[in-house]
């Protein structure tokens, strides 16, 4: 994160960072998406209440 922050301040490369921010946002999320869905946890919902 760092280097996409210093790719748009220093560099000015705004669209080549908002894509980037994007697009790990987009995979952070599908990966958190099937690993929870893979857990136990969703799995059992009835054990919560």
């Amino acid at each position: 994160m760092t280097w996409l922050y210093k790719l748009t301040i220093d560099q000015q490369y705004y669209n080549l960072g908002a894509v980037i921010g994007i697009m790990t946002f987009v995979i952070l999320t599908i990966v958190t998406l099937v690993t929870y869905r893979n857990s136990s946890s969703y799995k059992n919902e009835e054990a919560f209440m």
